[in-house]
């Protein structure tokens, strides 16, 4: 007896499951990019709102920053904590005149009840001299720090690294700065200018 041969159909997997591949990976691809465009939004997001570029003007911050430096402020920081001794903060004056419709960054060197005084050319915060940075010795002009100055419970007094060419709380257009008109911190800087 003859045996009859039977041919099997075979359906080609491949065939198959090629359109699925396709869309698996047109899926990943679609995932992905939708994770970068929403990392992307939540990172202007958090610039945007709580970051900020300056430009430093001037040579109130030298050795630290020169003019033309371009630096990250933090604006949400002083939300979470209190401003710290030797942070680099931006702010505004209370002067109301034309000095307030621009920004300043100078360094705080005392906090809310402490006691400032330069005498002989010597910072001194609360009777002891600072020298965590050498700017800050041998300071021609006091200003208003040749006596005394006790600050208020929201006050703090800021200095320019480079405080023998600042504009800073010595003088009575800035004086000592309110918590409220602080801008942020300067958290570092993200370019140099090529001089």
């Amino acid at each position: 007896m003859a045996r009859r041969r039977t041919r099997r159909r075979t359906t080609n997997r491949n065939n198959y499951n090629e359109p699925n591949k396709n869309r698996e990976i047109a899926v990943t691809v679609l995932k992905w990019i939708g994770e970068i465009a929403a990392v992307c939004f939540l990172a202007f997001l958090v610039i945007y709102f709580a970051g900020q570029t300056l430009t430093i003007r001037g040579e109130s911050l030298e050795d630290t920053f020169y003019d033309g430096d371009v630096v990250l402020v933090n604006k949400l920081i002083y939300r979470i904590q209190e401003p710290k001794q030797y942070d680099m903060v931006v702010f505004r004056t209370d002067s109301g005149g034309e000095d307030s419709n621009h920004y300043f960054i100078k360094r705080i060197v005392a906090t809310p009840g402490d006691t400032v005084i330069i005498e002989d050319g010597v910072l001194k915060v609360n009777g002891e001299e600072l020298s965590a940075f050498p700017a800050f010795s041998e300071i021609k002009n006091p200003g208003l720090a040749s006596e005394e100055i006790t600050l208020g419970e929201d006050e703090y007094f800021v200095l320019g690294d480079n405080c023998n060419n600042s504009e800073d709380s010595r003088v009575a257009s800035v004086g000592n700065i309110k918590k409220e008109n602080m801008i942020g911190k300067v958290q570092f800087k993200l370019y140099h200018k090529k001089g």
